[in-house]
């Protein structure tokens, strides 16, 4: 398995008071800055900074509660729990704001309404789609109403009618919740999506720029 060491910086910004960025990071270690900007490497940087609003992610006293609150994950396999239905399944980042579980119940069902799955809320994960779990995923992610979305290949696992819609309705919540978005992916449609791309090769940042300038071949 390879691995790889990150060089380069860059920097991009969001605002309550303005439109978030939306980036795409395509190429080699684009999993690894997928767990930077969550603060969830196994090992710390040796060198550089990780800042999120000006403050240090390395000497945050409590990175998981950053995690839990700030950042919300979108995963290629979905990552639902199998003997959870729908509706508990989007409950679960939610205990971590001791709601109660009225409140839970009810923000898990805006949720699922949100991504059109209100019809749905009690169907457990083999029996709803591939396009149906990545929208309860979608919906998950949601749940603390996080500022940061990292979708780490989102629409590997699905056809390419449910990848169309899964996108469209990502590209939808950036826009209407103000959330900066993160896609990782390897394909140059998905990444033809977001404002900003950055193309890594071997580590080190190869292209910045606008995504329709990106390099379709090596």
């Amino acid at each position: 398995m390879a691995r790889y060491t990150l060089y380069g910086v860059w920097i991009f910004k969001s605002g309550k008071a303005s439109l978030s960025r939306s980036l795409a990071q395509v190429g080699a270690a684009r999993q690894l800055c997928c767990k930077c900007s969550a603060n969830s490497t196994s090992r710390p940087p040796t060198a550089g900074t990780l800042k999120y609003r000006g403050k240090s992610l390395l000497d945050l006293p409590d990175p998981a509660a950053y995690r839990a609150h700030e950042i919300g994950f979108i995963f290629q396999a979905f990552h639902l729990l199998p003997t959870f239905t729908a509706i508990e399944n989007v409950q679960i980042p939610m205990f971590e704001n001791h709601q109660s579980r009225a409140a839970r119940k009810t923000r898990a069902l805006e949720l699922l309404k949100a991504v059109g799955l209100e019809q749905r809320v009690n169907h457990f994960p083999a029996k709803l789609s591939g396009g149906e779990r990545q929208r309860v995923a979608i919906a998950r992610s949601l749940a603390n109403s996080p500022s940061v979305l990292l979708a780490d290949e989102p629409t590997g696992n699905l056809d390419s009618e449910s990848a169309k819609h899964i996108l469209d309705l990502i590209t939808s919540l950036h826009f209407d919740r103000r959330m900066t978005r993160i896609l990782v992916t390897h394909d140059m449609s998905v990444a033809s999506r977001a404002s900003r791309a950055i193309q890594m090769k071997d580590g080190q940042v190869v292209f910045d720029g606008d995504p329709a300038k990106l390099p379709r071949h090596e």
